[in-house]
């Protein structure tokens, strides 16, 4: 087991100076003993505390009391499961807000071995752990040293009456990523990639475009976004293409037959563009394009 973290600030606390002897040895004991779990809800019969640290009953009883009052932990009789709420927060320092899906997953795996003690939703909404779904036993009663956070209404009562409930979190949405998508067929330089092009002295546009299409489409290329492609292909002069030589004039504009723009500013790839274009079409002039 690694190495415990302990705050060197420790005994500078108000709170744990005003602490009698054996409660800081029993507070030092939850955050070093070999059962411990680094997220610091793990499973602690007091046998084990007595046998380890030679507390007598009377000594534990009174300092978990103590403990709890002062909001340090809390302590499942019925469970024999232990909460130390500072503990992970100590362990992993500011990462603790930040725990990777290993981590996460590794946690949830500990979780699950705790027969769904009450003390498993504290500690998920301590720290915000929201990912973490499992079966959590609703309490059949409460300690009077560890209140409620909130009054059990009616609705709140019934549910009790149950064994178990599950408690759904819902995981954090990310962002979508864009969909990549195969060469569309009217590609050409756009007026992005030309300005990006001016202001970087890049040159031989129509040459590079040329080669870049017969290369994505050879190969099969998908992007999500195609103007990127083409200027990461410029600016490493993928196809070799000889600069020296005379650079080649952009060829006529030509009207998309689909969609009615010129070439280079086709929006037939763009759904939403398409759909606005349709719009317009159908409010000035009541029919659409559809070939």
């Amino acid at each position: 087991m690694a190495d415990a973290r302990f705050s060197e600030d420790f005994w500078t606390d108000p709170k744990i100076s005003r602490l009698d002897m054996d409660t800081q040895r029993l507070f030092i004991y939850l955050f070093t003993n070999p059962h411990r779990n680094y997220c610091g809800l793990y499973y602690l019969p007091k046998t084990y505390i007595r046998e380890q640290t030679g507390l007598s009953d009377r000594a534990i009883d009174r300092g978990i009391d103590t403990l709890s009052r002062e909001g340090f932990i809390e302590y499942s009789e019925e469970y024999k499961v232990v909460f130390v709420k500072n503990m992970l927060k100590r362990q992993a320092g500011e990462l603790a807000f930040y725990l990777n899906a290993k981590q996460i997953k590794g946690i949830e795996k500990h979780l699950a071995t705790l027969h769904g003690c009450p003390l498993i939703k504290k500690f998920i909404d301590r720290y915000g752990l929201t990912s973490i779904q499992i079966s959590i036993n609703t309490p059949t009663n409460t300690p009077t040293n560890t209140p409620m956070d909130t009054p059990m209404d009616a609705q709140s009562q019934s549910q009790s009456q149950s064994q178990s409930r599950y408690i759904p979190l819902s995981k954090k949405l990310k962002p979508k990523k864009p969909t990549a998508t195969t060469l569309p067929e009217n590609f050409t330089i756009s007026d992005r990639v030309r300005t990006w092009a001016k202001e970087k002295g890049f040159s031989h546009l129509e040459e590079q475009l040329e080669w870049f299409k017969d290369w994505a489409r050879a190969h099969g290329k998908q992007y999500a976004d195609w103007d990127a492609a083409i200027m990461n292909c410029i600016r490493g002069n993928w196809g070799k293409i000889d600069l020296t030589a005379p650079e080649r004039k952009p060829s006529p504009k030509t009207i998309c037959p689909n969609c009615q723009h010129y070439v280079e500013k086709c929006i037939c790839h763009d759904p939403e563009a398409m759909q606005e274009w349709r719009e317009y079409q159908e409010r000035h002039h009541g029919k659409t394009r559809t070939n």
